[in-house]
């Protein structure tokens, strides 16, 4: 058998591939990789997304909160481990990380654990403020933080790509091993409160000036009442705050593929980088009538996302292809080898449709309510989304990155009495072959799993 490839997976949270499109074509010209311009997540979120991006199953197929302590499915990096390579992951998201049973055929990184300052954090809110979260994160941004950062933490509330890529480039440096490295980091720059370095938010112009904790105060809070009340003013200082993440990520990726390439750790002829996300961010809420990526829908701009593959047997090109990041799994363990199949090109991972599935707990209940949508390679997509407490089918056109909505009705109105498209009639059907658009379950899952209510509200799913 030929050298194992080295494979780096750079995943980044909450990033569109409409606010990127530049930046992911300069990506793959860095890393000699295939630029695939129409790739969909397969849910709108990262408890949904990860479970499907990590073993190929989709989240409503995976019995669950993230991954099962063992057994199937089972995670990409466990194919690797048994392959003999050192897996390491780094992440500041709770949801992709050990107690959610990411950690599974992972020997280094920190895997989802937190840092000092999460630890710092964690233990306030172990105490009677914990029941007042709002004036805790009020407080959190306006002294603690700045508190912290007097002491040298990061003035970000997540730990920054910077971080991590030190991390991971540290633990490369000391490692004693000479097996082949699967290293996986994933980010949460682009993630709300978006809190670049100033240098990047000095690139933008802003309505009004805010300190870096100010802003995460902002735009947290701006994401999680889906923009009510902002003024346009406002909603343009929001994607600003933004489009500074994104630089920021983009610079970051490129010192850390440039750093690992020039330390001899990837070289094009033989290694392997995916650059990625799990899933997108919605800032026009005229148009979508939401901010962020929660409650669950299916617009564009929240499950396509950036997708480069850089290896050896792909060349440098741009695919309009429609693909789905369900395939992860099986194009990694492809590409790498490691399972002796035929080698796929990128025209075998496309497809005619994709489907996306994602979860909600009720926060009432514990009940879970399944919303599923599917999109056809010529633009057309049929999906459940819940809007302002009501849950409704929408059908919409999507014509390069904009996407136009031609009809929403009930779940309950019928199908035949609606101006739609034959696609769009079909995709209805193809989407009621695995379950109804929406559906709801009374019961929690059979395995005891449920997501952490704190660390929902640390990422800004709950108030």
């Amino acid at each position: 058998m030929a050298e194992q490839p080295n494979v780096f997976v750079l995943s980044v949270d909450s990033l569109s591939y409409s606010w990127f499109a530049n930046s992911s074509q300069e990506l793959a010209e860095l890393v000699g990789g295939v630029n695939f311009t129409n790739a969909i997540s397969p849910a709108s979120y990262t408890s949904s997304a990860m479970p499907a991006i990590n073993t190929g199953k989709y989240t409503d197929e995976i019995d669950a909160w993230g991954l099962p302590e063992s057994g199937e499915p089972a995670p990409v990096a466990e194919e690797f481990e048994k392959a003999g390579y050192d897996c390491g992951l780094w992440t500041d998201n709770y949801l992709f990380g050990s107690e959610y049973n990411y950690d599974r055929g992972f020997s280094a990184g920190n895997r989802g654990q937190p840092g000092r300052k999460k630890q710092i954090v964690n233990a306030i809110k172990n105490t009677p403020l914990n029941s007042l979260f709002g004036l805790f994160e009020a407080a959190y941004f306006n002294v603690i933080e700045p508190v912290l950062a007097l002491g040298g933490e990061e003035k970000s509330f997540y730990r920054s790509a910077n971080s991590l890529n030190k991390e991971a480039l540290d633990w490369l440096e000391v490692r004693k091993s000479n097996a082949p490295i699967f290293c996986w980091l994933h980010y949460m720059d682009t993630h709300h409160p978006y809190q670049p370095p100033e240098k990047y938010l000095n690139a933008q112009s802003f309505h009004e000036y805010r300190s870096q904790s100010k802003l995460g105060e902002f735009t947290r809070n701006a994401i999680k009442s889906n923009g009510e009340s902002l003024t346009d003013e406002e909603l343009e200082d929001l994607k600003a705050s933004y489009r500074a993440c994104c630089d920021y990520i983009r610079d970051e990726l490129t010192n850390f593929i440039t750093t690992v390439k020039d330390r001899g750790y990837f070289n094009p002829g033989k290694d392997i980088v995916v650059i990625t996300a799990d899933h997108g961010e919605i800032l026009d809420r005229e148009r979508y009538g939401m901010l962020g990526h929660v409650p669950p829908a299916f617009w564009d701009d929240i499950v396509r996302v950036p997708f480069i593959v850089g290896c050896p047997q792909w060349p440098n090109s741009t695919d309009d292809n429609l693909v789905s990041l369900i395939d992860l799994k099986h194009i990694l363990t492809n590409i790498s080898g490691i399972r002796g199949e035929t080698s796929l090109w990128p025209s075998d991972i496309s497809r005619d449709h994709v489907f996306m599935v994602s979860e909600w707990e009720e926060p009432e209940n514990g009940s879970i309510t399944t919303f599923q949508g599917v999109r056809a390679k010529t633009g057309e997509k049929c999906f459940g989304l819940r809007r302002f407490d009501e849950d409704r089918i929408v059908y919409t056109d999507i014509n390069d990155l904009e996407e136009k909505v031609m009809e929403t009705h009930d779940l309950d109105d019928c199908i035949e009495e609606r101006n739609l498209t034959s696609i769009h009639t079909d995709l209805y059907s193809e989407i009621r072959e695995r379950g109804d658009v929406v559906k709801y379950q009374s019961g929690n899952r059979s395995i005891g799993y449920k997501a952490n209510e704190d660390h929902l509200r640390d990422l800004g799913y709950l108030d």
